[in-house]
């Protein structure tokens, strides 16, 4: 994804920020409110947000707890100097959290995790319930006869 929605109401921050990731080849729109970002993710933006926490009007959390609500939900980014907040904004499906002043190079390495699909770095295994209480995977021939089938992951 090299799209981003940078938003934060600091004037210089926004604008550094913004041809910073533009040098880094990042296709920037940025907006100085969660209201403005609300209008471009509606018009059909297509890439992550990545938005101060507190702004007057409407705050990054509840920008975030919006967009979360939509049928597709952009990944969200919260670049603030509020550690404060960090359980909340992961509870809204925050894709990373980074403390200002925040380094490019943490931010581009945010984004670029984002860029890579999820599946070719996580396996999911489905398994049953064996007799003896221990799961086998499907990937593993099992050791006792399958009892039932319960539905519950490895872990």
């Amino acid at each position: 994804m090299n799209t981003v929605l940078f938003v934060d109401d600091d004037d210089d921050l926004r604008r550094a920020t913004a041809q910073s990731l533009s040098l880094s080849g990042f296709h920037v729109t940025a907006v100085a409110s969660a209201a403005a970002a609300l209008r471009e993710v509606e018009a059909g933006f297509d890439g992550v947000v990545v938005t101060d926490i507190r702004m007057p009007g409407i705050e990054g959390l509840a920008t975030a707890r919006e967009l979360a609500q939509w049928p597709v939900a952009p990944a969200v980014i919260f670049v603030t100097a509020y550690d404060q907040h960090a359980l909340e904004a992961f509870d809204v499906a925050a894709s990373a959290y980074l403390l200002k002043p925040v380094r490019l190079e943490k931010l581009a390495a945010a984004l670029d995790r984002l860029r890579r699909p999820a599946t070719a770095t996580r396996r999911r295994s489905t398994c049953r319930v064996a007799a003896s209480g221990r799961c086998a995977s499907r990937r593993a021939a099992p050791r006792a006869p399958i009892a039932a089938s319960t539905g519950s992951s490895c872990r």
